[in-house]
């Protein structure tokens, strides 16, 4: 079915087509968790390496102290971009074993009659192998989750659902979450198996499922792939590969002389585009050429007759730039064909062209670019656009795309490079952290750009201790604003999607 473009109608939306990925992570020994006590002599104590952690409110013997603990759990959530929008996000919790690992006081794992615990995001940062009761991050009630009094000594928690909790997180930082008592009360214990477990089968984990836009702006200059062919006699056989404009025209140089016409042909760069990705939107801005400096043809002005409306079609064979001719131009379809509606003035652009389904199919059976051509066989009516090889860049053919990835399931284990870049998204500038625990060596770092394209690399100095390095938007040297930062240790690669703030 074809669809109509005009500058005053209403843009088509897209729905349905928001794909989803789904991220398994299981915290393991190199990932991020530890408990916290206020018992008299452990407040400045740190449990980074225990194999469980827990909350309770605990009392030893009637009428001694009461003292409690905190569970501190963090999953390394920077494999998920930051526009994410997370459509669920399960959290599994095993019971301990208390006959191979039970490290307090309570005799089983479950304990007590109101053993409820709150589940809270973590406002603050806090490194395993140095928090204690003294210096326990902050945290917040907002959408906290309650984990229900248990229902047997050893019940495990699954499929705790914490999905607004891991949204909150990717929006404002992820600092982890805080298990911890409801009950004032003693005696009531949850304990649980943590990362440190000799058994991977009982490590916490974290099952994410979520959707997200990458998207890019597409203006090539003179490297870009247009041109245009004509059917006049003489010039069938010409082609015109660095011409600054591209046409669509049926014409008639004087009465009674012969009609010819002209096409033009596009042809972006979709290939950082998987083959499976579903494009959310897609428009292509077109600009009227300007009659007194560029213009080489006959109409008068660019947008010339009272029905110059023009197909937009999906090629569907390869061509050349250089070697494209009326006589050897590829094939093209009118499936999805799009239709340029006859021009309100003599150098009306084109903006917003939703072609959202035609780059789809591009993505889905081949990408040869697009085909514009005359919808009228009386002449004289003309289309006359700038081409990338236009002089200003501000006039070149556009191409905005978003897309999504289609259904993935990934399962990971926390990484031993616990490296952070933050704020993400930044403006000004964003900061590198490579924490303690890598020793004296070199990082590597790479920033690419959405193309994949390097535009900076640099080698990082680190010593024993936490360092921190800063990067400035004037070090990127280019206004792309979404970026990909990859660290590597010599053991390990990192990579953040870094987002920058126009």
């Amino acid at each position: 079915m074809k669809k109509l473009y005009a500058l005053l109608a209403c843009a088509i939306a897209l729905s349905g087509l928001q794909a989803q990925t789904t991220v398994v992570i299981k915290l393991g020994p190199n990932g991020k968790d530890s408990e916290v006590s206020d018992y008299s002599s452990n407040v400045n104590q740190n449990y980074g390496d225990v194999a469980v952690f827990a909350s309770y409110i605990w009392q030893n013997t009637p009428n001694s102290t009461i003292y409690s603990e905190k569970a501190l759990v963090q999953f390394d959530l920077s494999q998920i971009p930051t526009n994410a929008t997370i459509t669920s996000a399960l959290l599994d919790l095993y019971a301990d074993n208390p006959t191979t690992t039970f490290v307090g006081n309570p005799s089983t794992p479950m304990n007590g009659t109101n053993n409820a615990s709150y589940l809270r995001r973590i406002t603050s940062a806090w490194d395993e192998h140095q928090v204690t009761w003294n210096t326990m991050p902050s945290t917040t009630t907002a959408n906290q989750v309650i984990l229900p009094s248990s229902t047997s000594a050893t019940q495990d928690y699954i499929g705790i659902n914490i999905t607004q909790l891991v949204q909150d997180m990717i929006s404002n930082g992820d600092n982890g979450f805080m298990i911890e008592p409801v009950s004032t009360t003693p005696s009531n214990s949850m304990v649980f198996r943590s990362g440190d477990y000799a058994d991977s089968t009982y490590w916490p984990t974290l099952t994410v499922t979520y959707t997200a836009e990458t998207c890019a702006r597409l203006r090539p200059g003179e490297e870009g792939k247009d041109t245009e062919v004509s059917d006049y006699a003489p010039n069938v056989d010409q082609n015109y590969a660095e011409v600054p404009v591209i046409a669509s025209y049926i014409w008639q140089n004087t009465p009674n002389s012969v009609v010819y016409q002209e096409k033009a042909f596009i042809e972006f760069d979709l290939s950082f585009i998987p083959n499976n990705g579903v494009i959310t939107s897609a428009e292509l801005d077109l600009y009227a050429d300007n009659p007194t400096t560029t213009f080489v043809g006959n109409p008068s002005t660019p947008m010339n007759g009272t029905n110059n409306a023009s197909y937009l079609r999906r090629i569907t064979s390869p061509w050349n730039e250089y070697d494209v001719t009326w006589n050897n131009q590829p094939g093209a379809t009118s499936a999805n064909e799009v239709i340029l509606a006859t021009s309100t003035s003599t150098t009306q652009d084109y903006l917003n062209i939703n072609v959202a389904t035609l780059v789809q199919d591009m993505v889905s059976y081949g990408n040869y670019g697009f085909l514009i051509e005359p919808v009228s066989t009386t002449p004289s009516n003309s289309m006359i656009f700038r081409s990338s090889d236009y002089v200003d860049s501000t006039y070149r053919p556009t191409l905005r795309v978003c897309y999504t990835g289609v259904t993935d399931i990934r399962k990971v284990q926390q990484p031993t490079f616990n490296a952070v870049v933050y704020p993400n998204p930044f403006s000004d500038y964003f900061n590198i952290v490579i924490p303690r625990g890598e020793g004296d060596k070199v990082v590597s770092l790479k920033v690419y750009n959405l193309l994949g394209q390097q535009i900076m690399e640099k080698q990082l100095n680190v010593t024993e201790d936490s360092q921190q390095f800063t990067f400035h938007r004037y070090d990127l040297n280019t206004n792309d604003d979404i970026l990909f930062v990859a660290l590597n240790n010599g053991a390990e690669t990192k990579t953040f999607k870094l987002v920058m703030n126009k």
